[in-house]
């Protein structure tokens, strides 16, 4: 008989076998369905992976990425309840979200109808322009970040939570530059699992400036990468693929989209699309702000152009998917 695996008062909920119940593996953490013994509730508890326990840097990016999403409170980002540590384990206790993330849905049910792929980016701009407001930036945006939930409320109704701010910084930064909190730079996993300096985020959704060396960085990076995913749920995969970093990060930098692949798109949604995958950053709009206006106008827009949304208009999510 397995013995439980605990945090402070997070208990670590077992799988079929025993075994601690992963939801995760990243570059900083794993992540466990857990439960809070003191508040009796469901939690998702991160924990720092035991290869970067006697990492100073990955230490202090894994407590800044708790620090900011806990001071970030908005409906469309996933709340932070505690951070700790047990022994030399760093940890910490976020919102346990019951739902799928966009990329397992689109994987499930293929591409989205326009509408419905706007009111979750309309969402998760509401959620960067809260992040904006504290000044924070993403870097990650990307389906596998998206979660979709069901309202707690009764409706049924879809209710969209941006995850995983393990990537955040304050902006506006230059990757060359330490962090604010005394960050070293930038670290991710390279594909045979070790840690490298260097770009931090995912290819095929990085902004050009993310790719760029000396790339300054603010919350447009986060527009562009938000287009990317805009498009992967219309298309089922998103503009630029390859298996090469470097193919992939050539053509974020200096090909068009190709826009010819999304014929079927309706004519406000390319153009949405070609101002939030602009190159440079002033062809962009300025900040969430903006951007949420400019997806309102093209829901208008579709709307009043007698374009068919998902039926009824209305997505239901359980705890088995969305139905």
């Amino acid at each position: 008989m397995s013995s439980t695996l605990r945090f402070a008062q997070f208990e670590i909920e077992p799988s079929a076998d025993g075994t601690p119940k992963e939801l995760g593996r990243g570059g900083m953490g794993v992540t466990y369905k857990a439960f809070d013994t003191r508040l009796r509730r469901p939690v998702v508890l991160k924990v720092i992976r035991d290869g970067l326990l006697n990492d100073d840097t990955a230490s202090r990016r894994f407590l800044r990425e708790a620090r900011a999403a806990a001071r970030i409170q908005h409906p469309n980002i996933a709340t932070v309840f505690d951070q700790g540590h047990e022994g030399d384990t760093f940890f910490y206790a976020m919102e346990f979200i019951e739902g799928e993330t966009l990329q397992s849905l689109i994987r499930r049910e293929g591409t989205l109808p326009p509408k419905l792929a706007l009111e979750i980016v309309l969402q998760v701009a509401k959620a960067l322009q809260a992040a904006w407001g504290e000044k924070v930036i993403h870097r990650d945006i990307k389906p596998a970040n998206i979660m979709l939930a069901k309202d707690h409320y009764g409706s049924g109704d879809l209710v969209v939570k941006l995850i995983d701010f393990g990537l955040a910084k304050a902006a506006v930064a230059r990757r060359a530059e330490g962090a604010e909190g005394g960050d070293d730079g930038p670290i991710t996993l390279t594909q045979d699992g070790g840690l490298t300096a260097g770009f931090v985020g995912t290819p095929h959704f990085a902004s050009p400036e993310q790719i760029e060396p000396d790339g300054e960085l603010d919350i447009r990076s986060d527009i562009y990468s938000l287009g990317v995913t805009l498009w992967y749920a219309l298309a089922g995969s998103p503009p630029f693929s390859g298996s090469s970093f470097v193919r992939v990060a050539a053509m974020h930098l200096s090909k068009a989209p190709p826009f010819e692949e999304l014929g079927s798109a309706p004519p406000a949604v390319l153009a949405l699309l070609k101002r939030m995958l602009a190159k440079e950053r002033d062809g962009r709009p300025t900040d969430p702000t903006e951007l949420r206006r400019e997806i309102e106008t093209t829901l208008r827009a579709l709307e009043s152009g007698g374009v068919p949304g998902p039926a009824g208009a209305r997505v239901v999510v359980s705890s088995a998917g969305i139905t």
